[in-house]
């Protein structure tokens, strides 16, 4: 388990490593392929040190041999580290230049043909928002982190991924469903309450732009996208690490079965989920009433008050409308978390384990708030716990 990295200079003192080569903001420079009559022969790529550089190769040709045309002091400070797929020289005092000359030298004195390697790298842009994000740090890379631990290979990984990354859209339009309802109601209401879209005639209010089928639409989009996050989402995501979290959808009997079935065996997940049931049969019930019952969100009223119109918020849930979506869908982004963070905890290996990073120590380009530990003589275990804070705040 790396805690931190570190590196030796060119001095032999040791050093960490910059925060600027971490894995989670470095993109190594593309390697150079040496070819002889269109044969791929090797790829050299140059890895920048905090005061010098590697040269990494990765094919047939030995790189003790490449090193020669480099020449001068690097020269004779070059040792080569074999790997199974690769050979990496010792960090020597060269940098992209010294480099670039070294591949010239090997282009012009040998019958080999030197040229870039014309991979691409596309990178696709998915949210207006980075790792400063909690969302983002949170939820997208610090769930990521610790499933790297939990399956160490890329095989492993894409069935995670998948159930992953249908939680992570999902939870992206609820979110945006309800900045969406948030803002249609204030604007709303600043707009009666200026009188802009208010008209009296008589004792009868005329309204100039209503917003219920607005609100609707996004009510509807929104339970929509809660529940497939939270119910298809999570259950599969679960099943896939060896909880099975099925029973918090069903019927009471059901769920008090399913709850002392998994009390016997983890109960820190039996309290929490004890807890959810409370919120979580409130957002289901809702979405079953749009889609089995024909239920809709009641209109907006309007109302004589002071002098003045006010508008009613409708209600969901006995709830005002855009505080319902709010809290769902805080209630929603911690259960995300914390059940994915504690379905992870059970998988990992015997010596490691999760931590929680007090917020006060969190970075502020990139604030998760978990990471591993050592079990034994490691920072505190995180325990799964119920909780009434924000995600925010959390």
């Amino acid at each position: 388990m790396v805690i931190s990295g570190y590196q030796y200079n060119l001095s032999g003192e040791l050093f960490p490593v910059p925060r600027q080569f971490y894995n989670d903001r470095y993109l190594p420079p593309l390697p150079w392929r040496e070819d002889q009559r269109r044969n791929l022969l090797s790829t050299l790529q140059f890895l920048p040190w905090q005061d010098g550089g590697v040269i990494l190769l990765r094919g047939k040709l030995p790189l003790d041999g490449l090193l020669l045309f480099l020449g001068g002091e690097a020269l004779g400070r070059a040792k080569i580290f074999p790997r199974p797929e690769a050979q990496i020289s010792s960090v020597l005092p060269i940098t992209r230049t010294d480099f670039m000359g070294m591949l010239s030298r090997v282009q012009a004195q040998s019958n080999m043909v030197v040229r870039p390697n014309r991979t691409e790298l596309v990178l696709k842009k998915i949210a207006d928002e980075g790792s400063r994000s909690p969302f983002m740090a949170r939820l997208f890379m610090g769930i990521l982190r610790l499933r790297n631990a939990v399956y160490p290979g890329p095989a492993e990984r894409e069935k995670f991924d998948r159930s992953h990354e249908l939680i992570i859209s999902a939870l992206m339009n609820a979110r945006a469903s309800a900045q969406d309802i948030a803002q249609l109601w204030a604007v709303h209401i600043r707009k009666v309450t200026s009188g802009e879209i208010v008209r009296l005639k008589g004792t009868t209010i005329h309204i100039g732009e209503g917003i219920d089928q607005e609100l609707r639409k996004q009510v509807e989009g929104f339970l929509n996208t809660a529940v497939r996050a939270l119910k298809q989402g999570m259950q599969k995501l679960a099943a896939d690490l060896h909880v099975e979290i099925g029973f918090l959808f069903q019927k009471q009997a059901a769920f008090a079965a399913g709850l002392t079935i998994i009390e016997a065996t983890d109960p820190s997940l039996a309290g929490y989920l004890r807890q959810a049931r409370l919120w979580s049969e409130r957002l289901l019930e809702s979405r079953n009433a749009i889609e089995h019952e024909g239920w809709a969100l009641p209109s907006v009223t309007y109302a004589h008050a002071g002098g003045g119109i006010q508008a009613g918020e409708p209600s969901i849930s006995g709830q005002p409308v855009s505080q319902f979506v709010t809290f769902i869908l805080d209630r929603l982004l911690c259960f995300v978390e914390e059940v994915t963070v504690h379905c992870l905890q059970r998988q990992l290996p015997t010596e490691i384990t999760v931590t929680e990073i007090p917020v006060a120590q969190r970075l502020a380009e990139m604030p998760q708030r978990f990471e591993l530990t050592l079990a034994r003589g490691g920072r505190s275990m995180w325990q799964i716990a119920y909780h009434g804070s924000s995600f925010e705040d959390t």
